[in-house]
C-alpha cells in the first residue's frame, strides 16, 4: 500500500512526499532496484543533488555489478556537471547491459554536452542496429530526430517503419509524420497521423500534429474538426485543454 501511495505522490507532483515514502518502502525492500530509481527520479526533479549523489553511491554499493545502479550514478553525474565521470559510468553500465535504454539515452546527452555529437549519433546507431526494430521508443526517437535534423530523412524513415512494424507506438508515429513533412510528403504525413489516431484516439500529441499539418496545407476546416474531436475522445485534463487552445 505504501509503495502504491508513493507512486501516486510522484505522479501528482508531490515529489518530496513521494521520495520520503519511497525511502521508507525501500528500507523494507532493500533488494528492489525499482524503488531506488523512483527515489532518484524524485531527487533529480527536485534538484536535490546531494541526496541524489548519496543515493546513487549507496545503490552501487548495495547492487555491485548491477547495470542500472551504475547507470543511475552516471545519470546523476551528468546532471551535476561531471560529464567525464558520467560518461565513464554510463559506458560501464552499457558494457554490462548493452541496450539499457536510459543509459543509451543519457550517454548520448552526455557526449553531446561535451561537443561530441558524431560519437553520440554512433552510440544510437549501434543500439538501434543491434536490436533491429525492437529498440526502446526513446532510443528510436532520439536517433531519428537527430537523423532528421541532419537531413538524413530516408534513414530516419526506415528506422521508424522498422520500429512500428515491431510494435506501434504513438511517439514513433509522430516522429515518422515529422520526417514525411520534412520530405514534402504532406499527404503521407496526414495519412500516417490519421492511421495513428485510429489506433490511439486519446493521443493529444498526435491530434495536435495532424491539426498543424492540415493548417499548414491550408485545410483549416479539416484541422478544426480534428481539434474539436479531441473533446469527444475522452475527458481532457486542464493541461491538455491549454495545448488544444494553442493548436
Amino acid at each position: 500500500m505504501q509503495r502504491l501511495l508513493a507512486g501516486v505522490y510522484v505522479k501528482c507532483g508531490r515529489l518530496a512526499e513521494g521520495a520520503t515514502l519511497c525511502e521508507k518502502v525501500a528500507a523494507r525492500f532493500p533488494k528492489n532496484m525499482d524503488l531506488r530509481i523512483g527515489i532518484f527520479d524524485c531527487y533529480r526533479d527536485m534538484q536535490r543533488w546531494e541526496e541524489m549523489s548519496r543515493l546513487t553511491e549507496q545503490a552501487v554499493r548495495d547492487f555491485p555489478g548491477n547495470s542500472r545502479a551504475v547507470g543511475i550514478r552516471g545519470v546523476g553525474k551528468y546532471f551535476t556537471g561531471d560529464l567525464v565521470g558520467g560518461e565513464a559510468d554510463l559506458r560501464k553500465a552499457l558494457q554490462i547491459e548493452p541496450d539499457l535504454f536510459f543509459a543509451v539515452k543519457h550517454l548520448v546527452r552526455d557526449l553531446e554536452a561535451q561537443g561530441r555529437a558524431d560519437e553520440a549519433l554512433e552510440v544510437l546507431r549501434q543500439s538501434v542496429e543491434r536490436q533491429g526494430g525492437k529498440s526502446h521508443e526513446d532510443v528510436v526517437n532520439h536517433y531519428t530526430q537527430r537523423l532528421r535534423l541532419r537531413g538524413r530523412l530516408a534513414e530516419a524513415e526506415a528506422v521508424c517503419l522498422a520500429s512500428l512494424a515491431n510494435e506501434p507506438k504513438p511517439s514513433i508515429f509522430l516522429e515518422l509524420a515529422k520526417i514525411l513533412r520534412a520530405e514534402g510528403r504532406v499527404d503521407d504525413a496526414t495519412r500516417t497521423l490519421r492511421d495513428a489516431l485510429a489506433k490511439f484516439p486519446r493521443s493529444i500529441q498526435l491530434r495536435g500534429e495532424l491539426a498543424r499539418v492540415l493548417k499548414a496545407a491550408g485545410r483549416n476546416e479539416e484541422a478544426g474538426g480534428v481539434i474539436r474531436g479531441a473533446g469527444s475522445a475522452r475527458r481532457l485534463q486542464p493541461r491538455e485543454l491549454v495545448e488544444i487552445a494553442l493548436m
